[in-house]
């Protein structure tokens, strides 16, 4: 048994990282979870390398699981920190399956890729599956374009199912090619994530149009709710996914009401990021909540309130709603991207666009630090 294998128990995907400690993936929550060295014994440190007695650590990420405060376990405070972690393997690899996709999100990060008309997407999926796999990531998001798009869809989850978590992004609007696939991903214990990002249709509609004129503004809406629903009410683990911009900075509170009363308990917000790709778009420099005062100390503090205010209804009105904020890095390098095509790449900072990997050492070139803050703080 090498080191570092993935091992799967009680549903937790687990691994042992010598230069940070166990981490772990739950297919009961959608998230990763890290363990610290700090808070094993010697002889635990010792069977966790040799991948023995790994039910014990789950246990104790078990007990903590729920108490909001991190996903740093035991406590964030028993960290070096980010800059001191030196990850053998990624944490979570991200898989754009493919570049075909039903809308033209403002804020999307992948146009570079879905607008190269020389990206030849790779047909060998079991040979991409396997190489991702050599990495031994604790999660693959499944991702595009939209990967409901691509008709073997089911052949790439029979590659990764057992091996590691699986996580399916979508925009929901696909609702009877999810339907189709309900058996496939309740078998395999698929976590799904569907991008909302304002339960207002004209909102909607503008921050994320469709690109078919056959999905009406309420059509754009009434689908991935549709969707959602029909996921919770099969019991399919389902997380909300919401970019934050100016359109929608006033309508979160809200939207949280609403979520709660449908039944979501896992909500994801990201602060709008600006890339190489969408920067130019005047539009989409509109939305930027960041924008909406010239003085950025002031700007950045209007985020934190928007935020907070999201946090503190989480304490007091959506008691166990699972709120989880990514806020935005100056950090280019933090994610471990597959194109189309199979090739690794991550996204790069100012002018450079998305950096090839090195195949062999990815995290040479990949910030585990920033990598790591990014899956688990």
């Amino acid at each position: 048994m090498s080191l570092g294998n993935v091992h799967y128990i009680r549903n937790f995907f687990i691994r042992y990282d010598k230069g940070v400690g166990v981490l772990a993936y739950s297919n009961d929550t959608g998230l990763l979870y890290a363990y610290s060295f700090k808070g094993l014994e010697e002889e635990e440190k010792k069977d966790a390398a040799k991948g023995k007695n790994l039910e014990n650590i789950v246990d104790k990420i078990t007990k903590n699981i729920g108490n909001n405060r991190s996903r740093l376990l035991p406590m964030e405070t028993d960290w070096p920190g980010p800059e001191q972690e030196k990850l053998s393997n990624p944490i979570t690899i991200n898989w754009l399956i493919t570049k075909e996709c039903t809308h033209h999100c403002s804020y999307c990060y992948a146009t570079d890729v879905m607008n190269n008309e020389n990206l030849i997407e790779e047909n060998n999926l079991r040979h991409v599956s396997e190489r991702i796999l050599s990495y031994k990531p604790l999660n693959v998001v499944i991702s595009g374009g939209e990967p409901l798009l691509h008709a073997n869809l089911e052949d790439v989850i029979e590659c990764l199912s057992g091996k590691t978590g699986i996580i399916i992004d979508t925009n929901g609007i696909c609702y009877e090619r999810l339907k189709e696939l309900l058996p496939t991903i309740i078998k395999n214990k698929i976590v799904i994530r569907i991008s909302i990002d304002d339960l207002r249709v004209e909102n909607e509609y503008k921050i994320r149009s469709p690109k078919s004129k056959n999905i009406s503004k309420t059509d754009n809406l009434f689908y991935p709710i549709k969707s959602l629903t029909m996921l919770m009410d099969n019991n399919v683990k389902t997380i909300v996914q919401t970019v934050l911009t100016q359109r929608n900075a006033n309508d979160l509170y809200c939207m949280g009401d609403k979520l709660y009363v449908l039944g979501v308990r896992a909500w994801r917000i990201f602060e709008m990021q600006i890339t190489p790709h969408n920067k130019i778009n005047i539009e989409l420099n509109k939305l930027n909540v960041r924008n909406r005062v010239k003085n950025k100390k002031e700007s950045r503090q209007k985020t934190i309130h928007i935020i907070g205010q999201l946090r503190k209804a989480q304490r007091s009105r959506w008691m166990d709603l699972n709120l989880i904020v990514t806020e935005k890095t100056s950090e280019p390098n933090n994610v471990f991207l597959v194109l189309p095509d199979g090739r690794i790449y991550t996204e790069g900072k100012h002018e450079t666009g998305k950096i090839h990997l090195n195949e062999k050492n990815p995290l040479s070139d990949l910030s585990s630090g920033a990598h790591f803050t990014r899956y688990i703080d």
